[in-house]
């Protein structure tokens, strides 16, 4: 069964709606009918990169559906934002007593699709916090799990920001980087 946690997912997105340049979907298309590996989008706030991370869990979806008509099964996926995950990982550790290891594996095996939205976008990037994304990318990564992240960092913001065996990982030359770019639709009607 896909999870999504209400208020993450824009049910009407579609990628037919997406309003981003042509070559951005030229890539998408082709890594959902096979997807592995790690999937990037990356760019400044408001730009739609969850807009179309709800739209490719759409399509998800409607592949699932007609899979299902045809008695085949397609993969589940699961989504979650940075607050949400980084908050379950905390009260997973206070539950049962720093036990985080549990989690990201039940999270990560349990999932072929992994959307993480809003990847680093914590205003402060703390010690723990570096380990559980690390421990996060590293899980992914090492059993060649399909991962579609968004993030507001750059290229080099991740250079910036992490250690070097996280970008590593994170910008594989097998994994897909799609920087997008424009200004935060969100704020456009008051330019």
């Amino acid at each position: 069964m896909s999870r999504f946690f209400k208020g993450h997912k824009d049910e009407y997105a579609h990628l037919s709606k997406v309003d981003q340049p042509p070559e951005v979907l030229d890539k998408i298309l082709p890594w959902l009918r096979n997807p592995s590996g790690f999937f990037l989008f990356l760019g400044s706030v408001g730009i739609g990169k969850t807009y179309l991370c709800s739209a490719i869990c759409n399509a998800w979806e409607e592949k699932q559906e007609e899979t299902k008509k045809i008695g085949q099964r397609w993969h589940d996926f699961y989504y979650v934002d940075e607050n949400r995950f980084i908050s379950q990982l905390k009260k997973t550790m206070s539950d049962n007593g720093g036990c985080v290891e549990d989690l990201i594996q039940d999270r990560c095996d349990s999932n072929p699709l992994f959307i993480y939205d809003d990847f680093a976008s914590s205003m402060q990037m703390t010690d723990w916090k570096h380990e559980m994304l690390y421990a996060f990318i590293e899980h992914r990564y090492t059993k060649g799990l399909a991962t579609i992240i968004t993030s507001n960092l750059s290229v080099k913001g991740f250079k910036e920001t992490f250690h070097p065996r996280l970008v590593s990982r994170v910008f594989d030359c097998r994994n897909i980087v799609v920087e997008l770019h424009g200004d935060d639709r969100r704020q456009m009607k008051y330019a």
